[in-house]
C-alpha cells in the first residue's frame, strides 16, 4: 500500500480516484485508530521506507529498506552522534537539548536519516519546507542552532552570500557536510565567515545502506575534513581490486560494504539487486583508501575515473583545483574519448566573469598537476553545472552536454 504524502498544492494535481493501493496523508490524518486494522510486520522482511537512489549515472532505482534495516541505521548515527560529534562540541551540554535545523529534503536518506536521528535523540527539530537563504539564515539566529546538516549548495551560500553578514551565526560550532563532495576551498571560506564555526566536516552513505555508514569523528586538531569519517557500529567494509581480491592496507580499491542495515534489494529489479551484492558484499562502485587513523577517503565513483596514460584521474580532485581559482564559481570534470584512443579530462567551467579565459584556466591548473591530469580535453564556459537535489554532479548530462559540442 502505497500512501501520499504529499500536502502542498502540488497534491492537488493528483486525480481524484487514485488507484487500488493507494491513500491520501489527510484520509490517514483523520482515520478512527480504532476502526484501523492491526497489521502484523516482519521487521526483517518488510518495506518501510522506499526512496530512490540518486541517478547520476543512470536511472533512478527503488530501494527497499526494510523497518530493521533503517531502525540499525538510526540507533547507530544517533549513538555516534551524541558521544562523537554533540558530545566533542560541548560534553557539558545535554545532546537532548540540541535545536536541529533540516532543509533537506526527507525523500532522500540524508535527510529522512537525518530526522529520526534528531527525533531519536530527543532534539528539537526545526523543519523548512523548502529552502530560502535568508529563513535559514534567520533559523540560525532565533534557533541557536550549534550544528548544522549542510548540502554543498548551502556550503557555497554560507561562503559567498553577502546575506551570511546580516545574521547573528554565532551559535553555529560545527557542520556536516553530505549528500556530494564538498570543496575544502569553499568549506574553507565559510568556516572564515562564521565566528565559532570550527569545522565542516564530511559523512559518506548511500540509499542503499539505509544512509550513513561512516560518519565523523570531530577532530579539532582539523577545521575542514578530507576524509569521511569512520565506518559506524555493525557495518563492516573492505577494499578490493577488480578481480576481487583485498588491496593492501592504505591502498584504493573498491569499497564494499556488508551490514544489517545493507537494502532488501531493487523494486522489480532482480537482476540489477543480484549484481550490487558479491558474496553477501555489496559493491558501492566507489573507490576509496583507508588512512593510518582509520578514517575512510572517498576518492570518486569508479565508474567516473579517467584512465589516461595509464593513469587514474578523479574528476573531483581537478574539480576542487578549479574551484580553488578566485574567477571560478563552479566545475564539473569528465573523461572523453582523445584522438589515440585514449581518455583526458574535460572541465566545464563557470565563471563569475568574461573576463577568464581558457588559457587563463590551462595555466593555474598545469601549475597544479602532474600532466597527464592536466585539461588536455579542453574547457567549456557554461551558466551552470547540472547537478541532483542533494548536490551531485549530473556527469551524465555533462556527457551529453559534451556530445552537443561535437
Amino acid at each position: 500500500k502505497i500512501v501520499v504524502a504529499q500536502l502542498s498544492d502540488r497534491s492537488k494535481k493528483l486525480p481524484s480516484n487514485l488507484p487500488s493501493g493507494i491513500t491520501r496523508f489527510d484520509e490517514v490524518l483523520s482515520a478512527n485508530p480504532k476502526a484501523l486494522t492491526e497489521v502484523k510486520i516482519d521487521v526483517k522482511k518488510d518495506v518501510l521506507i522506499l526512496p530512490y537512489s540518486s541517478g547520476t549515472t543512470g536511472p533512478p532505482k527503488g530501494v527497499k529498506i526494510s523497518h530493521e534495516q533503517f531502525s540499525t541505521l538510526v540507533t547507530v548515527t544517533a549513538f555516534h552522534s551524541a558521544k562523537h560529534i554533540y558530545g566533542a562540541l560541548n560534553p557539558n551540554r545535554e545532546v537532548a537539548s540540541e535545536n536541529v535545523l533540516l532543509s533537506l529534503p526527507f525523500s532522500f536518506m540524508y535527510g529522512c536519516s537525518m530526522l529520526q536521528m534528531s527525533l531519536v535523540l530527543g532534539q528539537t527539530v526545526i523543519v523548512m519546507h523548502h529552502f530560502d537563504e535568508e529563513v535559514y539564515l534567520q533559523s540560525i539566529q532565533d534557533y541557536k542552532i550549534h550544528f548544522l546538516f549542510l548540502l554543498p549548495p548551502i556550503s557555497i551560500m554560507l561562503a559567498n552570500s553577502p546575506n551570511v553578514d546580516k545574521y547573528d551565526l554565532s551559535s553555529v560550532e560545527g557542520a556536516l557536510s553530505s549528500g556530494a563532495p564538498a570543496s575544502a576551498d569553499i568549506c574553507y571560506k565559510a568556516i572564515n565567515r562564521l565566528p565559532n564555526l570550527k569545522g565542516i566536516y564530511q559523512g559518506y552513505g548511500m540509499t542503499e545502506t539505509s544512509g550513513f555508514c561512516a560518519f565523523p569523528v570531530i577532530d579539532k586538531t582539523n577545521s575542514v575534513t578530507a576524509h569521511s569519517g569512520v565506518i559506524l557500529p555493525n557495518y563492516e567494509m573492505k577494499l578490493v581490486d577488480s578481480d576481487g581480491v583485498v588491496v593492501p592496507f592504505g591502498e584504493p580499491g573498491e569499497l564494499l560494504l556488508r551490514a544489517p542495515a545493507m537494502m532488501l534489494g531493487y523494486l522489480g529489479r532482480p537482476e540489477a539487486t543480484a549484481s550490487a551484492f558479491a558474496d553477501g558484499w555489496y559493491k558501492t562502485g566507489d573507490l576509496a583508501r583507508i588512512d593510518d587513523n582509520c578514517y575512510v577517503h572517498i576518492i570518486c565513483r569508479l565508474k567516473e575515473v579517467i584512465k589516461t596514460q595509464g593513469w587514474q584521474v578523479a574528476p573531483a580532485e581537478l574539480e576542487d583545483i578549479l574551484l580553488s581559482h578566485l574567477e571560478i564559481v563552479d566545475a564539473g570534470v569528465i573523461g572523453i574519448s582523445w584522438d589515440d584512443g585514449d581518455e583526458v579530462p574535460f572541465a566545464f567551467v563557470v565563471r563569475k566573469n568574461n573576463n577568464l579565459s581558457k588559457d587563463d584556466v590551462h595555466e593555474f591548473v598545469n601549475g597544479k598537476v602532474a600532466e597527464y591530469k592536466r585539461l588536455r580535453g579542453g574547457i567549456k564556459f557554461v551558466d551552470a553545472i547540472p547537478k541532483s537535489v542533494t548536490g551531485k554532479i549530473l556527469r551524465k548530462t555533462l556527457a551529453d552536454m559534451y556530445k552537443n559540442l561535437i
